[in-house]
């Protein structure tokens, strides 16, 4: 007996702290706010609710496509192939009727035409956020300046005293033929246009919300190939800078 009360006066502190903790109120923790819902007006334009509404659901917002019949019925067989076969013809049938009887309503789509038509007649144009990938509304005029400043920053303006680009490009699949360049002079000809196509996204957290500007990937990866034979390796570099005499003793 009295090792029985040493050892419940031992626990009695543990066991009433745990219920005690038990009764206590919990501080939930708040979930952080989805930075990637709503969109940002850089315009002096007014948006309607409606208008507000659609882009407040951001780039990735999709409707789930409605079900076809013949994908409904090709669930029903699905299903019968795992039940026994003295009940298989049963589950078919009863399949059938459960899909004539409770058809699949088609979601109602986003009037987005609306949306489309009001920032035409307001000359607004529709970006990216660089960061947070929320829509961004920005009147056209003041677009067409951050877009010039984007690739100023990023290129150098070359002239070509009069030349059309479409004549360079000749020259060059002409000069690939002639030195007997079969696979540059096959790229060449592969390219869809004469210069590169850029697009930009907004930089919504610095100061006047300056471009990104982004080069398509299929121009950029040919660039990258062209740099690749040329450019030698970051660890050959170094490795062979090591091995230069005064280095690394």
């Amino acid at each position: 007996m009295y090792a029985f009360f040493i050892d419940t006066a031992e626990n009695l502190g543990e066991r009433l702290w745990r219920l005690s903790f038990a009764s206590l109120p919990r501080n939930r923790r708040k979930s952080p706010s989805v930075a990637s819902t709503g969109h940002i007006n850089v315009s002096d334009v007014e948006l309607p609710q409606e208008v507000r509404s659609i882009l407040d659901k951001g780039p990735k917002f999709a409707i789930q496509p409605c079900c076809k019949p013949s994908k409904l019925l090709s669930f029903v067989h699905d299903v019968a192939r795992r039940v026994p076969e003295d009940v298989k013809n049963a589950c078919i049938v009863e399949g059938i009727k459960c899909v004539n009887k409770h058809p699949l309503r088609r979601p109602r789509g986003e009037n987005v035409k609306n949306v489309v038509k009001f920032l035409k007649d307001q000359n607004l144009t529709l970006q990216l956020s660089d960061k947070t990938g929320r829509f961004v509304v920005m009147a056209v005029d003041r677009h067409l300046v951050k877009a010039r400043e984007a690739v100023e920053k990023n290129f150098s303006i070359v002239d070509l005293d009069g030349a059309s680009l479409q004549n360079v490009h000749k020259k060059a699949v002409s000069l690939c033929k002639r030195l007997g360049l079969q696979k540059l002079e096959k790229d060449l000809k592969g390219c869809n246009g004469t210069t590169l196509r850029p697009f930009f996204t907004t930089k919504t957290h610095k100061q006047d919300n300056p471009f990104r500007m982004i080069v398509e990937d299929k121009v950029f990866g040919y660039v990258v190939r062209l740099a690749n034979s040329t450019v030698r390796p970051s660890a050959e570099a170094v490795g062979l800078a090591f091995e230069a005499p005064g280095v690394g003793s």
